[in-house]
């Protein structure tokens, strides 16, 4: 944990765009659960889980 605190502290907060060096150094892996949840697990070994899910027309979300 203290690495990777140690590391977000020198790196630039502002991110506008995908960069892919940054997210190899922070997580580990990514799980997918089932059809719709994934669990990221980053590499002090917290794990985030997230439901995915995709929007119609209108912009609301459908399950």
């Amino acid at each position: 944990m203290e690495d990777m605190g140690c590391f977000l502290d020198k790196t630039d907060c502002v991110l506008t765009e995908y960069e892919d060096k940054l997210m190899r150094q922070l997580i580990q892996n990514i799980n997918v659960v089932n059809a719709r949840e994934i669990e990221v697990v980053f590499k002090p070994g917290i794990t985030v889980e997230a439901s995915l899910h995709k929007e119609d027309e209108m912009g609301e979300a459908c399950v």
